[in-house]
């Protein structure tokens, strides 16, 4: 599934009449480039309000007319958005998913306000499904407080596994920990070394450096640390019910140094599934190299101009060629 256009008109948050037009042959990764304010993580706001009318996202709430209409207009609503997949318009390709119970992973979100500063799991409780898509951040600017309720998630997914393989606990966690760190370990000089337990009121992830002698839990990660395993251990999880979905990542470098931005891409692309697409608002300039040097033929870049007056004009945007000359303008 691929978004080809979005059009956000009437005064949708920072646009006048947007449309963003990726032609008839849209490609795997849409990156949204461009200075502070200029309305990137307003189009992937602009999706999930669309969709959000009909089965939300998240758990944090719909925000009113003040949020997304640019002029504070009462009853303001999704019908001011309209998305094109190169499926067919939003309203088909959602019945479409209905007809499988998973109309609610047409999105996946993640917000780049990802505070996750302490993870100790003491009781067992019962998770919705992961295709419901209910819990997390609704709108960019949510907390997107994923962590827990993955780390419970993980459990479920660890006692399924266990009960499928019919195999012993040692096997089923060697195999998961096994998994995660062949994503972790693409990133950061670390790995998952226990996934604790949650009985024994040890509910957190466990980690092991080379250059330290003990082991130590997910809360005494730095921050960039944290922002990694948070977002890979998501996308793990939402493998087999998330595999044809448009994937929407809000500045995910964030809290992220340079050399492991570009890793964390690949790391991305790799688990997010062939019959989806990822769109990303960025300031990464590893996030751009990467694009520009390895991952060119599946990508494509929208740049917001500032001299384009999208707040007061008609415009329409079209990706621009991944060039090094185009890529060091994005930063100017």
């Amino acid at each position: 599934m691929k978004i080809k256009k979005i059009q956000l008109k009437n005064g949708y948050k920072r646009f006048f009449d947007l449309t963003v037009d990726l032609g008839e042959e849209p490609k795997r990764i849409v990156a949204l480039v461009g200075p502070n304010g200029c309305g990137k993580s307003s189009v992937l706001d602009g999706m999930l309000f669309h969709h959000n009318a009909h089965g939300q996202i998240g758990n944090k709430g719909n925000k009113d007319h003040r949020y997304h209409s640019m002029l504070g207009t009462p009853n303001y609503n999704h019908q001011n958005v309209s998305i094109e997949f190169v499926e067919g318009p939003y309203q088909e390709v959602r019945l479409v998913k209905k007809k499988s119970g998973k109309e609610n992973t047409m999105f996946s979100f993640r917000s780049p306000y990802r505070y996750n500063s302490n993870l100790n799991v003491t009781q067992s409780q019962a998770t919705p499904e992961m295709r419901l898509n209910n819990y997390g951040a609704t709108t960019a600017t949510d907390l997107d407080d994923k962590m827990e309720q993955n780390y419970r998630r993980l459990y479920v997914f660890y006692n399924k596994y266990l009960n499928e393989q019919n195999c012993r606990p040692s096997e089923a966690k060697e195999k998961i920990i096994g998994d995660l760190n062949a994503s972790i370990e693409h990133c950061l000089d670390l790995k998952i070394s226990n996934i604790g337990d949650i009985e024994a009121s040890r509910g957190s992830l466990f980690f092991s450096k080379p250059d330290h002698p003990n082991e130590f839990d997910f809360n005494v990660l730095s921050s960039g640390e944290k922002e990694v395993v948070d977002l890979l251990l998501d996308l793990y999880l939402r493998r087999d019910d998330y595999d044809d979905t448009i994937f929407l990542f809000d500045e995910p470098e964030l809290h992220i140094s340079t050399a492991i931005q570009k890793n964390l891409l690949h790391e991305i692309d790799r688990l997010v599934g062939e019959n989806c697409q990822i769109w990303l608002t960025t300031h990464s300039i590893g996030f751009l190299r990467s694009i520009q040097e390895e991952l060119n033929e599946k990508c494509q870049i929208i740049h917001f101009r500032t001299e384009d007056k999208l707040g007061s004009t008609p415009c329409i945007l079209e990706p621009m060629k991944t060039s090094r000359a185009n890529c060091e303008t994005y930063f100017l």
